[in-house]
């Protein structure tokens, strides 16, 4: 593979991704739509991007109690 080639790969990835970026954003876009279906706090919707894991850094929470988690569940 050429040079030139490589380049036009890489410039197509950036229009049209491919491998393993697509199937984490459809992992992702999965775990939105389950988190948001069984969540009892509809005003606390997630998005795709909560659960990218390639996503750039993220600041960090505090840790939830076990009250919060059963309140996150209902």
């Amino acid at each position: 593979m050429s040079s030139t080639q490589f380049i036009e790969w890489q410039q197509f990835a950036q229009l049209e991704p491919f491998g393993a970026q697509v199937d984490e954003f459809q992992l992702a876009a999965l775990r939105a739509l389950v988190t948001n279906y069984l969540s009892s706090n509809k005003q606390n919707i997630k998005s795709v991007n909560d659960f990218m894991l390639s996503a750039v850094e993220r600041p960090k929470e505090r840790e939830k109690t076990v009250e919060e988690i059963y309140q996150l569940f209902g």
